[in-house]
């Protein structure tokens, strides 16, 4: 609304400055030889006291300002209403959803990467273990977010880096672990972590340390290949 408000107030006054320096003087040269009293007389038949002293205020501020600031104000109203239901369309690079190829997506955006994560989510049946690799900020908790949401998540899913391993309830009960702060495979012994995973839960990993894991294993790779862009590779093991 600020914006549309704004706008329309820079567009107004926009208005009346390209009037008074370039479309007056061009309609008087174009039209009336560039005589202007001949443009004043036609406007007196509206404003009767006007005259070639008060033109510019008269016509400007009673005819050029309040037309554009109506124009404007309606065109805000049908804009507010009407531009989210359209913004798809417009920004039709949000709705092109990635398509694997090469044996890997490439995402050029987080919007991208929750993409791939919904198509993802749509291919699990309960029991798989998805392994997240790469870099810090790389996207790998988006992926996970992204996951969740579309298998039914309501809760607010957050990274686990200090609490190893969280539980959310959807579809199936999903379990995100990161293990950066783990060590070795020893210490997640210690932590007894796979005997809190049923046999139907999807398990996401991120810092993977297990050798040997049970079920279906997805080993999906995150990798920088330039600014904003990322190749995830999805490959079962």
């Amino acid at each position: 609304m600020l914006a549309l408000c704004f706008g329309g107030g820079i567009a107004s006054v926009i208005a009346v400055l390209v009037n008074y320096l370039i479309a007056v003087p061009f309609y008087v040269q174009a039209f009336f030889g560039g005589n202007f009293d001949a443009l004043v007389g036609v406007c007196s038949l509206v404003y009767p006291e006007i005259n070639a002293s008060n033109f510019y205020a008269y016509y400007l501020c009673a005819g050029v300002l309040p037309f554009n600031l109506l124009r404007l104000s309606l065109v805000g109203i049908v804009t507010f209403f009407v531009y989210k239901r359209l913004s798809k369309i417009l920004h039709w690079e949000i709705v092109m959803k990635p398509k694997k190829e090469n044996g890997y997506y490439v995402s050029k955006s987080e919007k991208d990467t929750q993409e791939i994560a919904k198509e993802v989510a749509k291919t699990l049946h309960g029991g798989e273990f998805l392994l997240l690799s790469g870099d810090l900020g790389v996207g790998k908790t988006t992926f996970t977010k992204a996951l969740c949401k579309e298998l039914g998540v309501q809760e607010v899913v957050t990274s686990p880096t200090f609490t190893i391993m969280k539980t959310y309830h959807g579809k199936f009960d999903i379990h995100h672990l990161d293990m950066y702060r783990i060590e070795s495979e020893d210490d997640v012994a210690e932590l007894g972590l796979l005997e809190q995973i049923e046999e139907n839960d999807i398990t996401v990993i991120e810092w993977n340390k297990f050798s040997e894991l049970p079920g279906k294993v997805l080993n999906i790779v995150f990798e920088y290949t330039g600014k904003n862009k990322r190749k995830i590779t999805i490959e079962e093991k």
